[in-house]
C-alpha cells in the first residue's frame, strides 16, 4: 500500500465502529431501505462488521474528501481513534479507488493491511472487511458524526419543581395510533414526550414530519429513538448508525434532541440494563452524543434531585398493561418521596381502559399542585435551589419582578397592579400581563401556566406565547372559568433559532365579579 502524506480540509479520518454483523439495510414493513439517500463516497461513514471481536470495543471514525485532481477515483487519509486523548491518536493512510459502483480501499493500522471491497447500494456501501488473510461480511453506514456533536445549553438552575414530584410521560414509536392519544393529552393539558424512530416517520403506520414539527412547536419534547427499530443484536457500526443517526435525521428537520430512548427489542451490549454496559463502547458513545439515556439500569421513582452518573440508563415502568393500582402506587411513592418517575406507553399496544384513568388521575394531581409534568431532559435536572437560570433570564412565577401590565382603558390594571406579589392576583378586565423569558435553552419547551378563578362560564382566561425571532411560532389557550379554580396552562417548543419569549396573560368575557390567578409562572418543560 501506499503512504502519503496529507493534512489540511482534504483529509480523510475513517472512524470505525466494530461489531457483529446485521446485514439488512432495508425497512422490513415497506421493503425499502431508509427514507434518506446519501450521495455515495462522500460525507462520513461508519463500518459495520462481523462481530465486535474484530476490531476489539474501540471507537475508531470515517470522513470521505476526495481529491482535487478531478479523477473521483482517489481519497487519500489518516485514521483518527476518536475514544482517546492521545496526541498520536492518528494512524495510517487510506486509498480509495471506484470503478462504476464498486468500492476499494486499503489502509494500514498497526502493522496489519485493511482491505475493503463493496458495492454501492443506495446511500450505503456493503460488502467484505479483510484483516490480513480474514474476511468478514461488512457494509459502510452513513452517519454525520460531527454535526451531532453540538452542546447545547445547560439546563443546571432552571428547573425547581418546589414541593412537587417530577412525573414524565412518553409516548414510543410515533406510530399513527399517537393521533388519538393526542387529542386525550391536549384535553388534560398534560405533557409528553414522543420518542422518534426517525426513519419510520411518514412511511405507512407511522406519524408524519409535519405532525411531528406540530408536536415540537405546541411544546410536546422529542426524544431520538433509532432509525428503525429493528429487534435483535446488532454490531458497534450499526448502533452508531440507529443512535447518532437518528439524532442526524431529527437535526436535519430542525429538531434539537437531547436524549436518547434504547429500543426495548435490542439484545446483547446493546441492551443497555448495567452499570457495566453503561461503560462500554455503545455506553460511551452515546455520552458523546446525547445528554443522558433512557435505558433500564437505574429504577424509578428517583429522589429529586437525579444524580447525573445515573443520566444514563435511567429507567422508566411501561404502563400498556400495568393495571391502574399498580401505576398509582407508583406515582404515590414519587410524591411522598417528591421524586422524579417516568412512564411510558404505545398507543398501538396500550390498553385504554387502564391508561385513561391514570391520565385523568395525573391532571387531578397536578392541579391539586402535587405533580409537575415536564421532559424528560427538563425533569432529570429538577434541583430544589431556587431554579437561579430561570429567575436571571426572566422566568418564575408572576408578580411586580417579571411582569409588565398594560391597559386597554385608563384604569384597567388598577386592582391588579395592587396585588402583584399578594398570594393572589386580581385579573382586571382589559389589563394583560406581560412577562419576556430570555433565550430560553434549545431542545425544551416554554409554559405559561396559572390556577385561576372566576365568573362561571362568563369569563374566560386567554394565554399566549410567541417567539419574538419567529412571528410565525406562537400560540395561545383559552380557558373559560368554571365554579371551583381551575388549571390552564400553554406550551411553546423552543425553536432551532433561540430567542426571547413573550407570555401574556388577559381575561375576557361578561363577567362582572373578581378573576384571580394563583400558582402562576412562566417556566421551561
Amino acid at each position: 500500500m501506499r503512504f502519503v502524506n496529507w493534512s489540511g480540509a482534504l483529509k480523510l479520518s475513517i472512524l470505525v465502529l466494530l461489531a457483529e454483523v446485521t446485514g439488512c439495510l432495508a425497512d422490513p414493513t415497506t421493503g425499502a431501505v431508509g427514507a434518506r439517500r446519501l450521495q455515495p463516497i462522500s460525507g462520513t461513514y461508519v463500518l459495520e462488521t462481523d462481530g465486535d471481536a474484530v476490531l476489539a470495543d474501540t471507537l475508531l471514525a470515517l470522513r470521505i474528501a476526495r481529491l482535487p485532481d478531478n479523477t473521483g477515483d482517489t481519497i487519500v487519509g489518516a485514521w483518527d481513534r476518536v475514544d482517546t486523548t492521545s496526541l498520536d491518536a492518528s494512524s495510517g493512510v487510506l486509498l480509495e479507488t471506484r470503478s462504476g459502483g464498486s468500492i476499494h480501499l486499503e489502509w494500514a493500522f498497526g502493522a496489519t493491511q485493511r482491505i475493503f471491497e463493496g458495492v454501492i447500494q443506495d446511500d450505503s456501501i456493503v460488502g467484505v472487511f479483510k484483516v490480513g488473510a480474514r474476511a468478514y461480511p461488512a457494509a459502510l453506514l452513513p452517519v454525520n458524526l460531527d454535526s451531532s456533536l453540538q452542546r447545547f445549553e445547560s439546563l443546571t438552575g432552571w428547573f425547581d419543581p418546589g414541593d412537587r414530584a417530577v412525573i414524565v410521560l412518553r409516548l414510543d414509536d410515533t406510530r399513527d395510533s399517537d393521533r388519538a392519544l393526542i387529542g386525550e393529552l391536549k384535553s388534560r393539558q398534560l405533557k409528553a414526550d414522543f420518542a422518534v424512530i426517525t426513519q419510520r416517520v411518514g412511511t405507512p403506520i407511522f406519524l408524519t414530519w409535519r405532525e411531528i414539527a406540530g408536536l415540537q412547536r405546541d411544546g410536546f419534547g422529542l426524544v431520538a429513538h433509532s432509525r428503525l427499530h429493528d429487534p435483535g443484536l446488532m454490531d458497534l457500526g450499526r448502533y452508531a448508525w440507529e443512535t447518532v443517526g437518528a439524532k442526524n435525521d431529527l437535526m436535519a428537520h430542525g429538531f434539537d434532541v437531547r436524549w436518547f430512548a434504547i429500543v426495548g427489542s435490542w439484545t446483547g451490549e446493546s441492551y443497555l440494563d448495567s452499570v457495566s454496559k453503561v461503560h462500554r463502547a455503545r455506553g460511551r458513545l452515546l455520552r458523546q452524543y446525547f445528554e443522558g439515556t433512557l435505558a433500564w439500569v437505574y429504577t424509578v421513582p428517583q429522589t429529586v434531585p437525579v444524580p447525573e452518573s445515573l443520566a444514563y440508563g435511567l429507567s422508566h415502568i411501561n404502563c400498556d398493561h400495568f393495571v391502574v393500582r399498580d401505576v398509582m402506587a407508583n406515582i404515590r411513592i414519587a410524591i411522598q418521596r417528591r421524586g422524579y418517575l417516568e412512564l411510558s406507553y404505545h398507543s398501538y399496544l396500550a390498553d385504554k381502559s387502564l391508561l385513561l384513568p391514570v391520565w385523568d388521575s395525573l391532571a387531578l394531581l397536578r392541579d391539586q399542585g402535587l405533580i409537575v409534568i415536564t421532559s424528560s431532559a427538563v425533569g432529570s435536572h429538577a434541583a430544589h435551589d431556587g431554579a437561579p437560570a430561570l429567575l436571571a433570564a426572566g422566568g418564575g412565577s408572576l408578580g411586580s419582578r417579571t411582569i409588565a401590565l398594560s391597559e386597554d382603558v385608563p384604569g384597567a390594571c388598577r386592582e391588579t397592579t395592587g396585588t402583584l406579589d399578594s398570594a393572589a392576583i386580581a385579573l382586571g378586565r382589559g389589563c394583560t400581563l406581560r412577562a419576556e423569558l430570555r433565550r430560553p435553552p434549545r431542545g425544551t419547551a416554554v409554559a405559561l401556566e396559572a390556577t385561576w378563578s372566576g365568573d362561571a362560564g362568563k369569563d374566560t382566561l386567554v394565554l399566549s406565547l410567541k417567539d419574538v425571532m419567529d412571528g410565525r411560532r406562537s400560540t395561545s389557550r383559552s380557558c373559560v372559568a368554571r365554579p371551583s379554580a381551575s388549571y390552564c396552562t400553554v406550551r411553546l417548543g423552543v425553536g432551532p433559532v433561540v430567542g426571547d419569549v413573550v407570555a401574556e396573560a388577559k381575561r375576557i368575557g361578561s363577567g362582572t365579579g373578581r378573576a384571580l390567578l394563583t400558582r402562576a409562572a412562566v417556566l421551561i418543560q
